[in-house]
């Protein structure tokens, strides 16, 4: 396939457009976080690390995706190419896993939190993410890493999925809790707490959701034959780009105080 057939003239315009709003979108997430110090709290900067990721992809690894969709990347580019996608993409995916802990913890200790989120703690964290995503990178290139990624992939799925049934059950929990109390200053102020929690883990679920809904398919070519890669990479890594552009929107979406932040931010008036 090249880029004058109709599924590589689609794909190098789409891609184009994504590289553009999302490094747009998740340049604009960083500077608000970075400029806003109300947005440095635990799951705020993991959200900005993320969306730092995110850029990576869109602004670094979809241009030379499109440029190898025409044909115009030498092997060793092609390798950079590879590296950088995995890198930032095993970025995203393991800085999504440190924000579904996050939330657990958070919402399994919603009033005394503070510590266990302290900055310096969440700052560790991001460098321990992006430490990992460059040995997971150069790890699968290897033939035992390549063995073993089908399974990391499925086990990095799972682990999403028992995080957020653990999160919505013990949310549950405490509604419950909550509901058979007496009303009372410290219940309603309990109640607000919980429901900023509550709707912070939805947030993030859907940005898990989103990221799974792309990522599920390219799992499943992991267990196909070789000769599928090919196929694999002409299209598949746009559906994984495509999440890179989706998750800053969904945060901007669903986050009040970022909106406000945002405005003030950019001057617009409120």
């Amino acid at each position: 396939m090249t880029a004058t057939t109709p599924l590589g003239i689609t794909l190098s315009i789409t891609n184009s457009i994504l590289a553009v709003f999302g490094s747009a979108v998740n340049l604009l997430v960083c500077i608000v976080i970075y400029k806003n110090e109300e947005l440095q709290n635990g799951l705020d900067l993991l959200i900005a690390n993320l969306c730092f990721a995110d850029l990576s992809v869109c602004f670094i690894a979809q241009p030379m995706y499109v440029a190898y969709l025409n044909g115009k990347l030498s092997a060793e580019t092609e390798n950079a190419f590879s590296y950088i996608s995995l890198i930032a993409l095993h970025a995203v995916a393991l800085n999504l896993l440190a924000i579904a802990v996050n939330r657990m913890i958070a919402i399994a200790h919603p009033f005394t939190n503070t510590f266990m989120f302290s900055k310096f703690k969440v700052l560790m964290v991001i460098c321990a993410i992006w430490v990992s995503a460059i040995v997971a990178a150069v790890f699968l290139f290897t033939k035992p890493g390549k063995l073993f990624s089908p399974y990391s992939h499925i086990m990095i799925i799972l682990t999403f999925l028992c995080c957020y049934a653990r999160i919505f059950f013990i949310a549950r929990k405490q509604r419950r809790q909550i509901n058979i109390q007496m009303q009372s200053v410290s219940h309603n102020h309990q109640t607000v707490r919980l429901q900023k929690a509550n709707r912070a883990n939805i947030t993030s679920a859907l940005i898990v959701l989103s990221l799974m809904a792309c990522f599920f398919p390219d799992t499943v070519y992991d267990f196909l034959p070789i000769e599928i890669m090919e196929v694999r990479k002409k299209w598949l890594f746009t559906l994984l780009f495509l999440s890179c552009s989706v998750n800053p929107c969904i945060y901007m979406w669903r986050t009040e105080v970022f909106k406000v932040a945002m405005k003030r931010t950019l001057r617009i008036s409120q």
